[in-house]
């Protein structure tokens, strides 16, 4: 029979297993280049990684927020957006959707690497108090997922990003009344036209009140052609919303 440890001191089995829970949630080494992290580096991607991720700056599109080079200061809409209908009032992403950001993105979503959360909602968080006025927003809430994606998911990456929002900005979530009603086919291999026929009237408010009168801000992680975003929007303003910003981690361009 194995004795007590009565002197106060944790066990030498117990240490060394907690380290190795500790290594499977926080890696030691950044899981992008595989440098050895140190005790001032903060969650699991080390400094040079991060600051390698292409911020979005302006000048970019006032609608869509694609970025754009040259020396442009007066607002433009871009040659993506002009004579479309667009229902949300205007986009914004943090990051361009390099091969390293869709990377960490699609290990966050589908290899269940949950560490890459904080910083994806940390990149999204330093472009929101950039360019939103929070003092305007009602509401803030994530692109849903169909109910069957999510079971087989178990987690909708924009609802995190959208927690981390409301928390730092304070502004209520709104979760759980757009609802995806259609489990539409993956988008990947999609143009922007098949896109849109995708999404048609995939999205339903529930309970359209509590979207009226109100400027909303709607989550996701990457904006590609901006389907799902102004179907979206469309739903939103259809159920009363006076505005819709769309607020993405990463954008295609």
């Amino acid at each position: 029979m194995q004795a007590t440890n009565h002197s106060g001191r944790v066990p030498a089995g117990l240490v060394r297993w907690s380290k190795i829970a500790f290594d499977l949630v926080f890696p030691r080494n950044c899981p992008l280049c595989n440098r050895t992290l140190n005790e001032h580096d903060e969650g699991c991607i080390c400094p040079t990684c991060l600051a390698a991720f292409k911020r979005i700056e302006p000048p970019m599109c006032r609608w869509c927020g694609r970025p754009v080079q040259g020396a442009i200061s007066d607002e433009f809409v871009c040659s993506q957006c002009a004579g479309k209908k667009l229902h949300f009032d205007r986009a914004l992403s943090a990051v361009l959707a390099d091969a390293r950001m869709l990377d960490v993105i699609h290990r966050f979503k589908y290899q269940r690497e949950l560490y890459f959360g904080q910083h994806m909602a940390q990149l999204l968080v330093e472009c929101a108090a950039k360019h939103v006025d929070w003092t305007r927003i009602d509401g803030i809430l994530p692109v849903p997922l169909h109910p069957r994606k999510q079971r087989h998911r178990e987690f909708n990456q924009a609802h995190v990003l959208t927690e981390a929002l409301g928390r730092r900005f304070a502004t209520p979530a709104i979760d759980g009344n757009l609802r995806r009603v259609v489990d539409t086919p993956s988008q990947t291999f999609l143009g922007a036209e098949e896109r849109q026929k995708n999404l048609r009237d995939a999205f339903r408010a529930r309970r359209p009140e509590e979207f009226e009168g109100k400027t909303l801000v709607l989550v996701d992680d990457v904006y590609t052609t901006g389907a799902t975003s102004n179907a979206c929007a469309r739903e939103l303003k259809k159920a009363g919303a006076v505005k819709v910003l769309v607020l993405t981690l990463a954008r295609a361009t």
